[in-house]
This record gives C-alpha cells, structure tokens and sequence, in this order.
C-alpha cells in the first residue's frame, strides 16, 4: 500500500506540476495576447488624437483665413461704396456739364418750317423738350431719385 500511496503523490506531484506549468503557459500566452490588444488601442488612440489635433489645426487656419478675408471683403465693401458715391458725383457733373452744353449748342426756338419763334421768347417759356433736338440722359441714385 505504501507503494501505491507513493506512485499516487508522484502522481499528484507530477499533474499539480503539469497543471502549474499549463496555468502558467496559458497566463503568459493570455496575457501577451492582451498586452498586444493594448498596445494595438493606444496606438489608434494616439493616431485618433494626432488626427484630432491635425484637424484643429486646419480648423484654426480656416478661420484665420475666413478672418482675413472677412477683414478684405469689409475693405472692398467700403471702397466700393466710396467708388459708387464718386461715379455718382461724376455722373452728375458730366449731367450738368451736358445741360451747359446743351445750352450754348441749341437755339432758343425751333424751326418750324421757315418760320423760327420770334426771339423775344424766354427760355422759361419754351417747353422742356423743345429746347434741344436731342434728350439729355437722366441720372439716378440706387435710391431711384433723379439728378438733374
């Protein structure tokens, strides 16, 4: 009987062994199958945050862009309204300047037939289109007042 109660704690002995070193192998193979997991998300993780911080950084020049052109369109708006208030003073002037023209180049009265208005007639008298034989162009502001 001794016999068999040594060959069982040999027995023992050798499965509590191979139970231990399989134990062991099967942690050690788990375990480098999850530190390999880890490592696999906090490399995605680290490449999501560079992603991340590449595009704030984009989104930091988009706007600073957007600025720059916001800060020239606001430029362009004012010199164009400057632009359009001075075509405008010019259109006027060039209005005016077509009156005086107008003014020297067309008689007083127009021919009818052979017979002229007699001369004694006064301009504010004579009829508006029928001072000249051609119309002077009439200006107006956006605001759809008319300049003379």
């Amino acid at each position: 009987m001794r016999k068999i109660s040594n060959d069982m704690e040999e027995m023992c002995g050798i499965l509590d062994l191979y139970m231990y070193e399989d134990l062991n192998y099967r942690m050690n193979t788990e375990f480098n199958i999850i530190k390999s997991q880890h490592e696999k998300t906090m490399l995605d993780m680290n490449k999501m945050i560079q992603s991340i911080i590449g595009s704030m950084q984009y989104s930091k020049e988009l706007i600073e862009d957007n600025y720059s052109y916001s800060i020239k369109e606001d430029h362009l708006l004012h010199e164009c309204t400057q632009l359009n208030k001075k075509v405008r003073i010019l259109l006027n002037e060039n209005r005016r300047l077509l009156v005086e023209q107008a003014g020297h180049k067309c008689p007083v009265g127009k021919k009818r037939g052979s017979l002229m208005r007699p001369a004694r007639t006064s301009v504010s008298q004579v009829p508006r289109n029928s001072r000249c034989d051609h119309e002077i162009p009439q200006i107006s502001d956006p605001d759809g007042s008319l300049h003379f």
